[in-house]
């Protein structure tokens, strides 16, 4: 059974460069919205939904579930370090620490445990938030 083809369509770049072009890891679809609309960008809100199913779909896009919905980060950013989710503003962050390698090592050495680093996510509060 032959694959359906994928095509570079315009909102589907567009999506692509404004995830890569973001100083945030993820963004949400409003922010997505937003951020295109602000480069004079036409594109509806079904057309980023279903572009970024799709860029899901191929792997490119992790999605990631907060308490107010849903965010988008490229996966290729996502590999290889957990995240930081704040309770109080929803913001997600990367990790990127030594301390927090050595965990995964530890679990998977002790453990036997292969733990998925772009899907683990830790609950807190940000400093930000914490001020």
């Amino acid at each position: 059974m032959a694959t359906r083809a994928s095509y570079n369509t315009r909102p589907l770049r567009l999506i692509r460069e404004t995830l890569a072009d973001s100083e945030h890891s993820h963004m949400t679809v409003e922010e997505i919205l937003s951020n295109l609309k602000e480069r004079g960008e036409k594109i509806g809100l079904t057309t980023v939904y279903r572009n970024l199913d799709k860029l899901c779909e191929q792997g490119e896009v992790k999605k990631y579930r907060g308490d107010g919905g849903y965010c988008f980060g490229l996966a290729d950013r996502c590999e290889h370090h957990f995240h930081l989710r704040c309770e109080s503003c929803g913001r997600l962050l990367h990790i990127e620490c030594e301390k927090v390698q050595q965990l995964s090592d530890h679990v998977s050495v002790h453990h036997g445990f292969r733990v998925d680093n772009s899907k683990t996510v830790l609950y807190g509060t940000c400093g930000d938030c914490a001020k």
